[in-house]
């Protein structure tokens, strides 16, 4: 059944992928998705230009991974995820997009699979956990899984609402389609109480660089496209860029609008940089006392101190849309609203920190990121491992591939930005300091805080190591057992 399963993935991926194609090409001016319209941004149409849909195959890896299934039989039995943002789960029934139609054959191969029939119910994150306390109080049943934001990770720990994961029976929580450090943002001591995979990753949530191409060219730079491509796209390349963009008088370097209030943490992942440092048998601890931490930190006060656009970051969009900004660092959303913009822009992934580094990163922003969880208050944990894991390994080498065919559909606007977005999706990073903020005070000050304030020019990340580090320690004696 498993191998039956599989099978049908490929082949309703297969048809899926035939559909988009019988027409030869997609091209760019297309209804938008739904009821879409574009904000904020002049309603522009944009020159008619031909795509060829980029897409990885499907990963063969994935036949693998069925073997952490149990291989039970669950005859049909209702399983149950409730989550916070119910459209990771379950198609918008109104919109009918190649993402939406993603999600619909990987429901229906999870139900296969397992024989379940999947049930998945929203609740704002609060609510989600006065109903799990209310269940943990009567000890009765509420879900097989949950999806939460990854900010809340430490008030269900904390709360005695999520058990810890290695308890579930054979999950394994260093396969592949699983990322990794979502799960190290999740272990504490001798327990895993989180993970995050492709299913619960919010693609709209992470974000990237988008660059008007005609100032590029008017300024005599190379692609940067050709940057990424070699794996030359650092934070050296684009200070390059920015001030050569801040020195004309036509032009400003950089804006930005939903990510600006994280702006510090998104340059600093994407450098290869961490927060903490946490693994399974072991107490976090704090990694920001480097020489590359010291580094990096003054690349990103300079990437920041530039002048960045006459309106700021409450119409970052709409100026970045009208054509005199190089750059705009936004969410991927964005995409909506940029669609019909005048400027003929491009996307980006964050820059790295240098040529050595392996791979591009994307912060995955811990309050639009969701993880999943399994309840102490479970009714059959096998089930649970096996719905967990499953969804992922179906997620898992195609999803995001629907996700950039459904933007090189709707939004962008050359074939180099489909492949950049892909980039973009394929290496999310977490941290463990995101997951329990809410615990303890000396968490945040200790780490993104101190990390944004250095920055800022508010105080030096020294003071804050001297005053926090201590505190931050005896708070992980106090959350986390462990046996060394």
């Amino acid at each position: 059944m498993k191998k039956l399963s599989v099978l049908s993935v490929l082949t309703a991926l297969l048809a899926v992928l035939l559909l988009l194609s019988s027409c030869g090409v997609l091209t760019v001016n297309r209804p938008f998705e739904g009821e879409e319209t574009t904000t904020d941004v002049a309603d522009t149409k944009r020159p008619i230009t031909e795509f060829e849909s980029v897409r990885k195959e499907y990963n063969t890896e994935s036949e693998s991974f069925m073997k952490d299934l149990s291989g039970n039989d669950y005859k049909g039995v209702a399983a149950k995820i409730v989550t916070s943002k119910k459209k990771l789960i379950l198609p918008e029934e109104s919109i009918g997009t190649v993402l939406s139609k993603d999600l619909e054959e990987r429901n229906s191969s999870v139900e296969s699979t397992l024989n379940i029939s999947l049930i998945c119910e929203e609740r704002d994150p609060d609510t989600m956990y006065k109903e799990i306390r209310a269940c943990l109080a009567t000890d009765t049943y509420y879900a097989d899984a949950i999806m939460y934001p990854q900010s809340l990770v430490g008030n269900f720990v904390v709360g005695g609402a999520v058990m810890n994961m290695r308890g579930l029976p054979s999950f394994e929580t260093d396969q592949e389609y699983l990322y990794p450090t979502a799960v190290a943002a999740g272990t504490g001591g001798d327990a895993v109480y989180a993970v995050a995979g492709p299913a619960s990753l919010n693609p709209d949530a992470l974000s990237a660089l988008y660059f008007n191409k005609d100032i590029v060219t008017a300024l005599g730079l190379e692609s940067p496209y050709e940057l990424v491509d070699r794996g030359e796209w650092t934070i050296d390349k684009y200070l390059e860029y920015l001030n050569a963009a801040s020195a004309h008088e036509s032009y400003h370097g950089y804006t930005s609008q939903n990510s600006n209030p994280y702006l510090t943490d998104l340059f600093f992942f994407s450098q290869g940089e961490h927060l903490t440092s946490s693994s399974l048998g072991s107490y976090p601890v704090v990694t920001l006392s480097s020489e590359k931490t010291a580094q990096v930190l003054a690349k990103i006060k300079e990437s920041v101190a530039l002048e960045k656009s006459a309106g700021g970051a409450l119409t970052a969009l709409n100026d970045f849309s009208e054509g005199n900004i190089l750059f705009l660092i936004d969410r991927l959303d964005s995409m909506k609203s940029l669609a019909n913009s005048k400027c003929d822009w491009g996307i980006l992934p964050m820059p790295k920190f240098n040529t050595d580094q392996e791979k591009y990163a994307t912060l995955a922003y811990y309050d639009e990121t969701l993880f999943f969880g399994a309840l102490t208050t479970g009714a059959n944990y096998e089930l649970t491992a096996d719905l967990i894991a499953c969804i992922n390994i179906m997620t898992y080498g195609y999803t995001n591939d629907a996700y950039c065919t459904n933007a090189s559909y709707y939004y962008l606007r050359d074939n180099n930005s489909i492949r950049m977005l892909s980039t973009v999706l394929s290496n999310p990073v977490y941290d463990f300091a995101y997951s329990f903020a809410g615990t303890y005070n000396a968490i945040p000050s200790v780490s993104f805080m101190a990390v944004r304030n250095n920055v800022a020019g508010v105080s030096t990340l020294e003071r804050y190591l001297n005053m926090w580090t201590g505190q931050f320690n005896n708070a992980m004696y106090a959350l986390f057992d462990t046996m060394n």
